[in-house]
């Protein structure tokens, strides 16, 4: 393991020199009642505008005071001058717009609005709710019983209930002021670089996602008419979608022609490929497949329909910090981390992601091949990073373990780049033949069992350097587990990746392995080669934070990102080479990986 490229770095300070800043924890309370008012449901936006959702609290804490009561009665002017603190800001930032709406609150946002929930993510708490936070960092026990009851009553049987209201008040006022202790007390220590990475996904939240409604609506319709249509080819179901779907229905129908029914009719599987091909005028697997994949895409797009705002925008959900390597997660049934690629019956989930305003476009954008290129630096590939300057990683790869010697290798001998990919791509964290060989086909590269062995082992061979990083990072691992004590990797972005509470404990097979906890409180079993894929994860999310938050400086602004891939809503005018230009860039702390840039313009979002 080269210990040059993963070590700490203090190029990044928090704000402890700027101790004249004067902060204000802030919480709203509102209707939340699953069974009535649902926010998983409805969505942020949707959610606070329901009719039956009520913000009936605000609590506030600072140095010079605290207030809890109805936020028509606080004077946000007294707390203008703050900054302002909430423990999942993102939702508190939407309660104050709605406020504002509805003339309870100025017009003005906080010069800042700092969320202690992403915080609380980066340093690696079990989850990010308020309580565990405050067990973690501030040894804190925190009573949720209030809040449990407080989720089954309506903020009338709240108010009408004097003694329950004074809890109520009190676990409010309480949560606000464990939040201000919680940012007082580890704010210095989150990077300032994280702190406007947080910042910035709140703001995507709010800018919300471009849409065509009308492909949208038309979307919707043609799923509809093909799932109806699919369910009603089928004889036994009637109509009936439950019906449609029944097995015991199925094989009662086969056996009335006499045949007997396939023992699988899942997609891919060969009992039912071997089915189909033996009953070629039967369509019944095909026609419910057709009902299975049109209905689950056409519930995801009613979820976008769903999420709508007033100005015609779609809400949605991100979260900072949200997986172990730092990369974003999706929130609130919505994923755009997610978005399916497939095109079905005329409709295409990311096509309804469509600027609307003529005088914008999206430029969609990524890092090129980025984890080969940071895991070559942080094993030391020097060889192979010098070719990458000038051709892909997968034709570096090629010349250096495979013999090519030509031109252009994807031109020239496509079968060898298929394969130089997948073994680039499939390789670089430890999969063994068997799950190369599956890998493998997904590059239409077919593997015997026997070739799938042989190339794994000579991957493993040539490329040593990767096999002693897997090696070192599994022998510290190890060393922690025997001391059941964290194992902590240091990155040289200046962050940690860190397992928490390792120790040995026996799988489901019986075998003894490490386990450790990750991130939102995710217990699994880990090891040197997996370790080594977060890893490399980890810092190449590192360097595509340092581009996008260069692109936001450039007057760029993100709409959302998907692991290394940004997605951009500009003006007509940006050009895609002026993108790739700031995407290259390299960080201060990597400074001699060559950086590759992908880019294309479009009116919606595809690749």
């Amino acid at each position: 393991m080269q210990r040059d490229n993963v070590r700490p770095n203090n190029n990044c300070t928090g704000m402890g020199a700027q101790t004249t800043i004067k902060y204000a924890a802030i919480d709203f309370e509102t209707t939340y009642h699953k069974s009535q008012v649902d926010i998983g449901s409805l969505g942020v936006w949707h959610y606070l505008r329901h009719p039956r959702c009520t913000i009936y609290m605000v609590s506030v804490f600072t140095e010079a005071g605290t207030f809890v009561g109805h936020p028509a009665d606080f004077d946000f002017e007294s707390i203008r001058d703050c900054e302002w603190i909430s423990h999942n800001a993102a939702f508190d930032q939407e309660v104050y717009i709605r406020l504002q709406e509805l003339e309870l609150a100025p017009d003005w946002m906080p010069r800042k609005w700092h969320c202690s929930a992403n915080m609380t993510a980066f340093f690696g708490a079990s989850e990010r709710n308020l309580a565990d936070a405050a067990r973690v960092h501030l040894g804190l026990d925190l009573s949720k019983d209030v809040r449990d009851a407080m989720n089954k009553k309506t903020w009338d049987d709240i108010r009408r209930d004097e003694a329950f209201h004074e809890e109520v008040k009190s676990y409010a006022l309480r949560d606000a002021e464990v939040c201000y202790a919680l940012w007082m007390a580890k704010k210095d220590q989150w990077p300032a670089r994280e702190q406007e990475l947080s910042a910035l996904t709140m703001n995507q939240v709010r800018r919300g996602l471009p849409c065509d409604q009308d492909y949208l609506n038309a979307s919707i319709q043609n799923l509809s008419v093909a799932a109806f249509e699919a369910v009603h080819r089928l004889p036994w179901a009637d109509g009936d979608e439950e019906k449609a779907l029944s097995d015991i229905l199925f094989a009662a129908e086969c056996r009335k022609l006499g045949i007997e029914p396939p023992r699988s009719k899942a997609k891919g599987s060969l009992e039912a490929l071997d089915w189909e091909e033996q009953h070629p005028e039967i369509n019944w697997i095909a026609d419910r497949r057709t009902y299975l994949r049109a209905n689950l895409l056409r519930t995801k797009l009613l979820t976008m329909k769903d999420r709508i705002r007033d100005d015609g925008r779609i809400h949605f959900g991100v979260k900072y910090f949200g997986a172990h390597t730092g990369r974003w997660s999706g929130d609130t049934k919505l994923n755009v981390q997610g978005l399916t690629k497939e095109t079905l019956h005329g409709a295409n989930q990311r096509r309804v992601i469509c600027v609307q305003d003529p005088s914008k476009k999206l430029i969609i954008a990524d890092l090129s091949q980025i984890e080969p290129r940071v895991l070559a630096w942080v094993v030391g590939d020097w060889p192979f990073l010098e070719i990458c300057r000038t051709q892909s990683v997968y034709e570096a790869h090629a010349r250096l373990t495979l013999g090519w010697k030509g031109g252009v290798l994807k031109k020239e001998n496509p079968e060898m780049y298929a394969l130089a990919k997948a073994r680039v791509l499939g390789l670089g964290y430890g999969s063994g033949p068997t799950t190369f060989r599956e890998f493998a086909k997904i590059y239409g590269v077919n593997l015997t069992p026997q070739e799938a062995k042989k190339t794994v082992n000579d991957f493993r061979t040539k490329e040593y350097r990767v096999v002693d990083f897997w090696n070192q990072l599994d022998e510290d691992l190890k060393l922690s587990a025997r001391r059941e004590e964290d194992y902590v990797v240091p990155l040289p972005s200046g962050r940690d990746l860190i397992y928490r509470d390792c120790h040995y404990a026996k799988t489901s097979t019986g075998k003894t392995n490490v386990k450790a906890r990750m991130s939102g409180g995710r217990w699994g079993f880990t090891w040197g080669s997996k370790i080594a894929e977060n890893v490399i994860q980890a810092i190449a999310r590192d360097v595509f934070c340092e581009c996008l938050l260069r692109l936001e400086a450039a007057g760029l602004q993100s709409i959302f990102t998907v692991h290394d891939e940004v997605i951009l809503e500009v003006d007509r005018s940006v050009t895609t080479h002026e993108v790739q230009d700031i995407i290259k860039i390299n960080p201060d702390w990597m400074p001699d990986v060559p950086l590759d840039s992908e880019a294309e313009e479009s009116d919606y979002y595809k690749k």
